[in-house]
C-alpha cells in the first residue's frame, strides 16, 4: 500500500471534498467555454463547422490552455458589451458579471492551492500547508512582531470552501442564460 492509499483511507472525507472542488473547477471551465462559443456564434448565418472550429480552439491547451486566459477573454467580452450598452444608453450590469469572474478567479486560486501544495490533513477536517515566507516578509515579521518563523501556514476549511465553490459554479451557469440574453439584447438594439 502506498502512502497515498493510506492517506485516502485515513481521510476519505477530505479527499472527497478536494475531488469535488476540482470537479467544480472543471465544470466552471466548461461553462466559460460554452458561454464564449454561444457569444461568438453567428445565428444569422449559421455555420456549424465554423463554431466547431472555434470550440476546438477554445479547448486546445496550446491556444487558450490556461484557464486564466479563458476567464480574461470573458472579462474582455463583458467590458465590450458594457461599452456598447453605454454608447446605446442601455442598461447592463458590468459590475455583476465582473464580480462573477472575480469569484471564479477565487475558485481557481483555491483549486491551485489544493493541487500544487503538499497538504497536511488536520484533525478538524481541514487541510493545511506551509510555504516559505519571502525575505522581506520575514524581516518585517521579525522587526514588528518578534516572529522569526520562516514559514507561513495556511488552513483551508473544506466544508466552507466547497459551499462557496458550489455557489460560484451556480453563478457561472448564469453566463449561459442571463448573460447570453442580456448581451444579445445590447448588441441587437
Amino acid at each position: 500500500m502506498s502512502d497515498v492509499d493510506g492517506l485516502m483511507k485515513q481521510y476519505p472525507e477530505q479527499f472527497k471534498k478536494i475531488g469535488a472542488i476540482s470537479y467544480i473547477f472543471n465544470r466552471i471551465d466548461v461553462n466559460l467555454i460554452t458561454m464564449l462559443s454561444m457569444f461568438f456564434y453567428n445565428d444569422a448565418n449559421p455555420q456549424p463547422e465554423k463554431n466547431a472550429i472555434f470550440i476546438d480552439a477554445l479547448l486546445d491547451i496550446s491556444i487558450l490552455g490556461a484557464f486564466k486566459a479563458k476567464r480574461k477573454l470573458v472579462e474582455k467580452v463583458i467590458r465590450g458589451i458594457s461599452r456598447v450598452a453605454l454608447e446605446k444608453s442601455l442598461g447592463f450590469d458590468e459590475t455583476k458579471w465582473l464580480g462573477i469572474c472575480k469569484s471564479i478567479e477565487d475558485v481557481q486560486e483555491l483549486r491551485n492551492k489544493l493541487a500544487h501544495r503538499y497538504l497536511s490533513f488536520l484533525p478538524d477536517g481541514k487541510v493545511g500547508f506551509a510555504i516559505r515566507k519571502k525575505d522581506k516578509v520575514r524581516l518585517n515579521d521579525a522587526r514588528t512582531r518578534n516572529d522569526v518563523d520562516s514559514m507561513e501556514r495556511t488552513e483551508i476549511d473544506l466544508d466552507e470552501e466547497l459551499k462557496r465553490c458550489t455557489a460560484v459554479c451556480t453563478e457561472s451557469e448564469k453566463f449561459l442564460t442571463d448573460f447570453f440574453f442580456e448581451s444579445r439584447a445590447v448588441l441587437s438594439a
